[in-house]
């Protein structure tokens, strides 16, 4: 007998309904601001001059960044889900458990983040704490497996939705 779930999305299949929708939308912005988080901090530190660079600020930037994305993603995925009956909360989970391309951008974002996680401290370690090493390089990596999923589409041509 297997434990497979009928109409949920796979990553979040154990929770109720609503917690899934607000746990995928905390998800899909924490992706976003990990990914806009450290440019962001580069733009500051070395274009406009407001804080020196270091390794050790641009973790706990990019870190602080993929957790406010979580905190805000969670607060909208709250208000949707709070808003919507239950049948549109499982007609939204059904069609999210289909789609391939967000659970394919979920595992490169994941992939991502652990791959960064390990060798972020493994380049760095002697430049901040570990602490700082592994959730910075986790965030980082949460961004840009997520940009990857879309860069490779791009380059094999097949478009993906945004």
């Amino acid at each position: 007998m297997s434990a497979q779930p009928s109409a949920s999305a796979p990553l979040f299949f154990s929770y109720s309904p609503r917690t899934q929708l607000i746990l995928h939308s905390s998800l899909t912005s924490a992706q976003l601001f990990a990914f806009l988080a450290p440019p962001a901090f580069l733009v500051s530190s070395l274009a406009l001059k407001r804080t020196s660079f270091s390794i050790r600020g641009l973790m706990r930037y990019s870190a602080s960044g993929a957790a406010l994305g979580a905190v805000a993603g969670a607060g909208v995925g709250g208000a949707r889900a709070g808003s919507a009956s239950d049948l549109e909360v499982n007609a939204k989970l059904g069609q999210m458990s289909l789609d391939e391309t967000l659970v394919r951008r979920n595992d490169y974002a994941t992939i991502g983040a652990a791959l960064s996680a390990l060798l972020t401290p493994a380049i760095f370690l002697k430049r901040a704490p570990l602490p700082a090493l592994v959730l910075g390089g986790a965030s980082v990596g949460l961004g840009l497996g997520a940009a990857g999923y879309y860069i490779e589409g791009a380059t094999k041509g097949e478009p993906k939705a945004v």
